[in-house]
């Protein structure tokens, strides 16, 4: 199960923010909405430009989940 919702997470944050920014009824938020997903990020990386928005960008996602698995695993009780 949890490797299904890493799949559907990762799938969200690499493809489901581009194609969400696509739709009109969003219209002026298009960049932001891409710039919360990965591939905007990634695709500067690909070319060898290393920004530090992006590295800030790659290392406060990986905060984010860092913090969101340690709050799983204190709220179970053993």
């Amino acid at each position: 199960m949890a490797f299904l919702i890493a799949v559907f997470l990762c799938f969200i944050m690499l493809a489901g923010f581009g194609m969400m920014a696509s739709f009109d009824a969003f219209g002026a938020l298009e960049g932001p909405i891409k710039s919360i997903g990965i591939q905007q990020h990634y695709d500067s990386m690909s070319r060898g430009v290393i920004d530090l928005r992006d590295v800030l960008y790659f290392l406060g996602v990986d905060a984010l989940f860092i913090l969101g698995t340690r709050t799983v695993l204190q709220s179970r009780t053993w």
